[in-house]
């Protein structure tokens, strides 16, 4: 009975591949102000807390406005973002109001960043359907 229980979360933490399909975006410290409104909005997907339609039409509008397309809003979201964020939709009493900013930017900038086209995501899985339905929502912005 525990397998059941156990085995779409083993799945889920499974690690996923992450593949460049545009032009990087720009290094991060470099891009500090635009930046920073994506981390912010992005984090969004890591909270203890389920979003609905609304949220996702919000958080791509910000990112439509950000000036990045969605490739590298996409590389911005797995490359900087999850691996800071990822262990809180581990955690049993995850963060539900919302990550400090600062702290944000500070373990993203910390980490040192690999320039290659390719990646091993782990725990892609926990924001793929959050990701998927932004990014059709930036699609159809962006056209």
């Amino acid at each position: 009975m525990a397998t059941s229980v156990c085995v779409p979360l083993v799945i889920g933490l499974l690690p996923g591949v992450w593949r460049r399909r545009a032009d990087a975006p720009p290094a991060p410290a470099g891009d500090l102000e635009r930046r920073r409104k994506v981390w912010d909005v992005l984090s969004e997907l890591y909270l203890d807390t389920e979003l609905v339609e609304r949220d996702y039409a919000r958080i791509a509008a910000i990112l439509a406005e950000s000036g990045y397309n969605a490739c590298q809003i996409e590389e911005i979201l797995y490359r900087e973002v999850h691996p800071v964020l990822r262990t809180n939709l581990m955690s049993v009493a995850g963060v539900w109001a919302g990550f400090d900013l600062e702290w944000l930017e500070a373990q993203i900038l910390r980490r040192r960043r690999r320039h290659s086209d390719f990646a091993i995501i782990p725990a892609k899985s926990l924001v793929r359907g959050s990701w998927a339905i932004i990014e059709a929502q930036l699609q159809n912005t962006l056209s």
